[in-house]
């Protein structure tokens, strides 16, 4: 009896090592490689806002864009239609007819070298050209009426800037961190300058400021330890009543050049 039932264990052993194996063979196969496809290249495109026609395209490390209007918001780096050429983008030529460069247009350009824009354009918005380190020169439009904070935060090469008489106002953080600027014309008509507008200039060892201008904000030359001389078109009474934010030590300390008496 005994003997039935190893038999008998055997067999039922034997069905179920059968049972496995054939199970095993017909397990689906999981193919292992994952990678993605790499993504398809993009060297133009349409970029107008409403009912604006405007195109953009990448050649030989040059970005154009050309049409007339104003071009769509973008409201984070990732919206950037040409963000695969940042690296590699040497030279913006913005023609006439387009009024506006939207936020985050050109931020991280590390390679771009050369700004062309017509005076269209009437707009430059936040980050615009932010971390463009190869950047050494810019001249902005004559009618540019607004530009947005940080628009040239950290352009480390960046050494002349001309900003136009159409602007009245300079926002936070525009020039901040641009150690090797040395050369800033400002608007004749400038009235007020953000905070931290000209933070860690290190190279700037003057500045000439219109009798226009009301008020300074807060560590707008903080860090321009270079800065000695500042130049005001203006009397010594109104250079009394501009308001100072804290932090402009240097300013303060600067030798002050008047342009007019009393």
């Amino acid at each position: 009896m005994k003997k039935w039932w190893m038999i008998l264990l055997a067999l039922l052993l034997l069905v179920v090592l059968a049972a496995c194996k054939n199970g095993a063979n017909n397990e689906t196969t999981v193919p292992t490689n994952t990678t993605a496809a790499p993504e398809e290249t993009v060297t133009a495109g349409e970029i107008g806002a409403e009912n604006a026609k405007i195109n953009w395209s990448f050649e030989d490390g040059t970005l154009t864009i050309g049409g007339k209007g104003e071009i769509r918001t973008f409201e984070n780096w990732a919206q950037v239609p040409w963000k695969q050429h940042l690296k590699t983008m040497k030279k913006v030529t913005i023609e006439n007819g387009v009024t506006n460069i939207p936020n985050c247009a050109f931020y991280d350009c590390e390679a771009l070298e050369e700004i062309t824009l017509p005076d269209s354009v009437k707009t430059i918005g936040w980050w615009a050209f932010r971390n463009c380190v190869a950047l050494q020169s810019v001249k902005l439009p004559k009618k540019l009426t607004s530009i947005g904070y940080n628009a040239f935060d950290n352009c480390v090469r960046l050494e002349t800037v001309v900003l136009p008489d159409s602007l009245k106002a300079l926002p936070n953080e525009l020039f901040s961190g641009c150690t090797a600027l040395k050369d800033v014309t400002l608007p004749a008509q400038l009235e007020t300058i953000g905070n931290r507008a000209f933070f860690k200039c290190e190279s700037l060892k003057q500045i000439s400021l219109p009798a226009t201008v009301t008020s300074v904000g807060s560590e707008v030359f903080a860090l321009c330890e270079l800065m000695h001389d500042v130049y005001f078109d203006g009397t010594k009474a109104q250079w009394k009543k501009i308001t100072v934010g804290f932090g402009n030590d240097v300013l303060s300390e600067a030798k002050l050049h008047l342009n007019k008496a009393s």
